[in-house]
């Protein structure tokens, strides 16, 4: 039994008179992160609703893609428990096996890294269990997929730019990226055998990866746009398996991010975007009066900037320019 609260059940409850309630559940529940799990069991259990689980799930998180990944061959790096993080070669990455947006993240150099990670995640609240992998060095780019009945199509590939290290969070992206043809064929019969060998058979998929000089490396495997889900939750061959994509600009964004610690209270510079190629748009990820702290994860970021471009190169730029020309106060 799944214990729904009164308040969440008031929001979907049939209305005592003719009006129709704005929230009434009429259609099946759509699970859009793992995190939300419990309560879309609640609510299917509630309301007797369809639940569509399009998200590849394990105990173990990250740690089991990665054990499946390696038992198939399709990657390099070896996942350890971190008291035994020895056993593979440094760099390493140290991280929770089932952590989201960065964090819980220790990039770790040396034996001495090592040792220091293993302090700081002591007062670091884990989802999962902290593990140790390899670091593979290359640039950082996004696989974005659907996946039907066991068939995928890579919809595009997206760019990432990280910070210089110790930090190294994302600072800019940009999609599409234009691969060429031979190596994007090669991208999608990749990620392909990954979302298969990790049990992901349904639903939109974004996969992380380094581009190493032997290849690429999985980096996390998420889910993504949850709204053209419907579709699928409903039986229906999703339209974007098959349909011609492509033609319109390309976009690209920047995180902004404060310089110091304090309380956000709000932009200054906003006024300027207008004047900036490629109709840049400003997106608030934060409210104002919201304690900064140290602002060192995406997730964190109080705001960012897209603007759109015809290649990869002038939204970066002009992603770049915009994010300079405004801060947060």
């Amino acid at each position: 039994m799944v214990n729904v609260p009164a308040e969440t059940l008031r929001l979907f409850a049939e209305p005592d008179d003719d009006t129709a309630h704005p929230l009434r559940l009429t259609g099946p529940v759509i699970l859009l992160s793992a995190a939300l799990l419990i309560a879309g069991i609640a609510l299917t259990y509630a309301f007797q609703a369809v639940m569509s689980v399009l998200v590849y799930l394990s105990p173990n998180g990250q740690a089991a893609q990665t054990v499946l990944l390696y038992d198939h061959g399709l990657t390099r790096g070896r996942t350890v428990p971190v008291m035994v993080a020895e056993e593979l070669e440094f760099p390493l990455v140290v991280k929770d096996s089932s952590g989201t947006s960065s964090r819980g993240v220790w990039l770790v150099r040396d034996a001495a890294e090592l040792g220091q990670a293993r302090l700081e995640a002591g007062d670091t609240p884990l989802k999962g269990r902290l593990i140790a992998e390899p670091y593979f060095a290359g640039p950082l780019y996004s696989a974005e997929t659907v996946t039907w009945q066991g068939r995928t199509r890579l919809l595009g590939i997206l760019s990432r730019q990280l910070s210089p290290e110790p930090v190294r969070r994302e600072e800019a992206a940009a999609f599409p990226v234009a691969f060429p043809h031979a190596q994007h064929a090669e991208l999608a019969e990749w990620i392909g055998q990954v979302l298969k060998a990790v049990g992901h058979a349904q639903g939109f998929a974004h996969t992380e990866f380094v581009l190493t000089a032997d290849g690429p490396e999985v980096v996390e495997i998420n889910i993504r746009i949850g709204g053209a889900m419907l579709s699928m939750a409903l039986g229906e061959e999703p339209a974007l398996l098959a349909q011609e994509i492509g033609g319109g600009p390309g976009i690209g964004f920047v995180l902004a991010y404060p310089a110091t610690e304090g309380v956000l209270k709000g932009w200054s510079g906003l006024d300027r975007l207008p004047e900036l190629p490629g109709a840049p748009e400003w997106y608030r990820r934060r409210a104002p009066v919201t304690r900064s702290g140290i602002w060192r994860i995406s997730g964190r970021a109080p705001g960012s900037c897209w603007p759109k471009g015809r290649r990869r190169n002038s939204r970066c730029t002009r992603a770049r320019r915009g994010g300079r020309d405004h801060a947060g106060d």
